[in-house]
C-alpha cells in the first residue's frame, strides 16, 4: 500500500548512517535504489531524498564502482543539499564525488568540485569543514599536477587537524586528511629530488 511504502521510505531515509558507518555497502545500496525509485524527478526536494540520494552515491561508488548512475545520485544530492540549505550534506557529497572524479582520471574536473567546497565550508563554523576543503583542494591540485598550489593547501590540511571520528574525514576507508597528507608527501619528497640534482 501506499502507506507501506511510505513508511519504508522513512525507515530506509533514517538508517542512511548506520548502513555506512558499520559498513553495510551492498545493504545500503540496495535498499537506497529501492527507496529513490519512490521519488520523481520533479517531486519538491525534501529531507528523505537528500539522505537516501547522499549514502546511495556513496555506496554505489564503491559497490558498483564509477558508474554513470553513481554520478546521477551525486549530481541529484547535490542540488536536493544546496535546494534545501544543507551545507553538511553539500560538504559530505562533494567530498564524494571529488573521490569519484579523482578515480576516473576527471583531475580538472575534480578541482573545479573541491574548489566548491571551500565556497561551502565558508558557511560553516566549525574547523574540520575548512580542513575538509583543504584537504580536497590540495590533493585536486597535486592531482592536477599543480605542486606549488597543493602543497600550500595540504599545509593547511595538516594545521587545521579533525576532531576524531569526524564523518566528513574518514569515510569508508578514505581518510581525506590522510589523503591530503600523501600528497603533501610526494610533493616533499620531489622538491627534496630536485635541489639535490641540482
Amino acid at each position: 500500500t501506499q502507506v507501506a511504502l511510505l513508511c519504508g521510505v522513512a525507515v530506509t531515509s533514517s538508517a542512511s548512517y548506520l548502513f555506512l558507518e558499520k559498513p553495510l555497502f551492498s545493504e545500503c545500496s540496495n535498499w537506497r535504489k529501492k527507496a529513490a525509485a519512490e521519488f520523481s524527478p520533479t517531486a519538491s526536494p525534501t529531507y528523505e531524498e537528500l539522505e537516501i540520494r547522499t549514502s546511495l552515491a556513496l555506496s554505489l561508488m564503491f559497490t558498483e564502482g564509477n558508474t554513470s548512475e553513481a554520478q546521477t545520485a551525486f549530481d541529484r544530492g547535490l542540488f536536493l543539499a544546496e535546494s534545501l540549505g544543507e551545507a553538511p550534506h553539500q560538504m559530505r557529497l562533494l567530498s564524494g564525488l571529488q573521490l569519484f572524479l579523482a578515480r576516473v582520471g576527471r583531475f580538472k574536473d575534480a578541482l573545479a568540485v573541491s574548489k566548491r567546497s571551500e565556497v561551502v565550508s565558508a558557511a560553516l563554523p566549525d574547523r574540520e569543514s575548512s580542513a575538509l576543503a583543504a584537504a580536497m583542494v590540495g590533493t585536486s591540485y597535486h592531482l592536477a599536477g599543480d605542486q606549488a598550489a597543493s602543497e600550500a593547501y595540504c599545509r593547511t590540511a595538516y594545521e587545521l587537524p579533525p576532531f576524531a571520528g569526524d564523518m566528513l574525514f574518514a569515510q569508508f576507508g578514505y581518510d581525506n586528511r590522510i589523503r591530503a597528507f600523501g600528497a603533501l608527501a610526494r610533493v616533499l619528497l620531489r622538491a627534496a629530488a630536485r635541489r639535490r640534482h641540482r
